[in-house]
């Protein structure tokens, strides 16, 4: 058995040997001999069942710290090496089944703004095999400072990010989520304002996730995730909204007249699409997403991401609902 990857190791004493630095499973080795150091410390390459005592392997074991021989074939690209590593660290999976499952996924973004480039970017350089876009705009001045240069300013927005997901991430598949092609898994969705109920009614009765990010006058919010059994939708944030400002919606269906799609300064950019990459890839992954009925709020100009709580609304009818009254908190 050999030492999982990614996992930092440091020698701490004349006789001890520390493993990872995570506090979520970092442990020391103490009472070592000088070999048995040393074999700790490339233990990542070699097998340490004829170094260390069984009991010391177990309880490594235990602690989820040591990996099985795996085949050599099918290796992780050089580029995907980090992400898959330190992902498989932390889920206590196999770096090459996440490889693998990443390849084979589709994820969609609509909106294609300095954010929507940003979750695209991230989403192709973390292994995600195709990467479907959507936005009818062509890239303006406002868009450069997320890959973009200004060579790109008035070419359409999906054919330049097309060519940048490609530039970025060689072997990576893109399209246009309007045309016929492999069904997405999880859309992105950049909007202004609010998101768009229709769009959100329709992923969720093709069982389709969505992770949502809203850009607004000084802020953004992203999430909450909509998916089949989840806890609420975005439809849920507005109609409890409703319930506390009854002049709400009709506030809302003048924003949504506009053609604005909301403020997007670089940094709440970065932010707010590495925060939407991120849930994407938990869902990719097989993990719960933070923003499962909840949202982050982003605002600036401190952009510290703060979590805001929502339940599903009894309106709303996108999950099974016991009685009561539900409100933001």
């Amino acid at each position: 058995m050999r030492l999982r990857r990614g996992l930092r190791l440091v020698r701490t004493g004349e006789d001890e040997v520390q493993i990872g630095t995570d506090p979520r499973w970092a442990v020391r080795l103490h009472g070592l001999s000088p070999v048995q150091c040393r074999a700790v410390l490339r233990g990542t390459e070699r097998s340490l069942r004829l170094v260390l005592p069984a009991p010391v392997l177990a309880e490594l074991g235990t602690l989820g710290l040591l990996r099985p021989p795996v085949p050599r074939d099918l290796p992780v690209p050089e580029r995907l090496v980090p992400d898959c590593r330190v992902t498989a660290l932390a889920r206590d999976g196999d770096p090459r089944a996440i490889r693998e499952r990443r390849a084979a996924a589709t994820v969609a973004v609509h909106g294609l703004g300095r954010t929507g480039v940003q979750v695209a970017v991230l989403l192709a350089s973390a292994g995600i095999g195709t990467v479907l876009l959507a936005d009818r705009h062509r890239v303006r001045g406002t868009d450069l400072g997320t890959g973009l240069g200004p060579g790109e300013v008035g070419r359409r927005r999906t054919t330049a990010v097309a060519a940048l997901l490609r530039s970025t991430a060689p072997g990576v598949r893109t399209g246009t989520a309007e045309r016929s092609g492999p069904e997405p898994e999880v859309v992105v969705t950049v909007d202004g304002d609010a998101v768009d109920p229709e769009r959100t009614q329709a992923l969720l009765s093709a069982g389709t996730a969505q992770v949502p990010v809203v850009l607004r006058e000084a802020d953004a919010l992203v999430g909450p995730t909509a998916r089949p059994g989840g806890a609420c939708c975005p439809r849920c944030v507005e109609l409890a909204r409703a319930d506390l400002d009854p002049r709400w919606p009709r506030v809302l269906g003048l924003l949504r007249a506009g053609d604005d799609a909301g403020a997007e300064p670089v940094v709440l950019a970065a932010v707010a699409g590495g925060l939407a990459a991120a849930e994407v890839l938990s869902l990719v992954d097989g993990d719960q997403p933070v923003t499962d009925g909840r949202q982050y709020e982003l605002p600036l100009p401190s952009v510290e991401p703060r979590l805001r709580a929502w339940a599903a609304h009894p309106e709303c009818g996108c999950a099974a609902l016991p009685t009561g009254t539900v409100t933001g908190t």
